[in-house]
């Protein structure tokens, strides 16, 4: 389950660089789910399933890009409508 939540992680960053590229509301709902998704597995799973989670510090580390992703967000959908206006 930990490369999953890995892939995961790598296909948010990977939406991100093509929404920074092209930001378009369709590009920053997309990475909005993947992160949404992302930040939901780094959740702290509950027995049994423990060992289907990622390692302390790296969940702690992708919880913190999750966030950074959030604000990155908030700033390209300003840009679109500063754009717009």
């Amino acid at each position: 389950m930990a490369e999953e939540i890995f892939c995961f992680c790598a296909l948010r960053d990977l939406l991100l660089a093509e929404a920074e590229e092209q930001p378009t509301e369709a590009s920053l709902h997309r990475v909005w789910m993947a992160n949404e998704f992302a930040e939901r597995c780094l959740e702290p799973a509950r027995p049994p399933y423990q060992a289907q989670s990622l390692p302390a510090a790296e969940a702690t580390f992708e919880r913190r890009r999750c966030k950074t992703v959030k604000v990155r967000l908030a700033e390209l959908r300003t840009r679109i409508h500063r754009q717009a206006a």
